[in-house]
């Protein structure tokens, strides 16, 4: 699961003040959309691919989301695409004080790939995805 909460500090903040009065809500959505997509990419390229199961997981929640996937996401040889879809949810909240999206891979061993093991050093893909997204500035997404 991906949970993102988004600080606005800075000039970003001075424009999101601006637009309160009439364009907020669709833009805070926009926004947290452009961010979960940048962040799915990036998690999908990071995420090891032998039969891309756990990756087509992403892809589903990326897809749900209206993104596409980065050129090349199956690998070598893909054999599992069609089973990792079927582990890969994207719920999306939008209210009039809410925007939320929360990406679920429940494929069984992505876990594993996240955190490691004792005999497996962990690759980290969701949270050096998310770290990418922290890094990049709020004026490359379009308010």
């Amino acid at each position: 699961m991906i949970q993102l909460d988004i600080q606005i500090t800075g000039d970003a903040a001075e424009r999101i003040r601006e637009l309160a009065s009439t364009q907020l809500a669709t833009s805070r959505k926009r926004m947290v959309q452009q961010v979960s997509i940048a962040s799915l990419q990036a998690i999908i390229l990071a995420t090891p691919v032998d039969t891309a199961r756990a990756r087509a997981a992403w892809v589903q929640a990326l897809e749900q989301l209206g993104g596409t996937p980065p050129a090349g996401w199956e690998g070598a040889q893909p054999t599992e695409t069609d089973s990792g879809r079927r582990h890969g949810q994207l719920i999306f909240v939008d209210t009039d004080n809410l925007s939320s999206a929360t990406a679920i891979n429940s494929v069984n061993y992505v876990n594993y790939l996240e955190y490691g093991t004792s005999r497996m050093a962990p690759f980290a893909m969701v949270r050096r995805g998310l770290q990418n997204s922290r890094s990049t500035p709020a004026f490359l997404f379009q308010l």
